[in-house]
């Protein structure tokens, strides 16, 4: 279980990196994909993979219930 949530993390993070524009060509015309420059449309897909994998790495973490209810 701790295996699944370590790639997730690491999942996460290499789509923060993914979703900069880096290494498109600043020259190019990007291209419009469900109305968005295809630049945008690329990091728009990466957060959703961050927030999928986000709550899978959620899914697989243990929480000490015995922090208490509250005051």
């Amino acid at each position: 279980m701790k295996l699944i949530r370590r790639g997730a993390l690491i999942g996460i993070g290499l789509l923060f990196i993914m979703a900069i524009p880096w290494f498109w060509d600043p020259n190019e015309k990007p291209e419009i994909i469900f109305g968005l420059p295809d630049w945008a449309a690329w990091s728009l897909l990466c957060f959703i993979g961050v927030a999928v994998l986000n709550a899978i790495a959620w899914t697989f973490t243990d929480l000490d219930g015995d922090a208490g209810d509250g005051p």
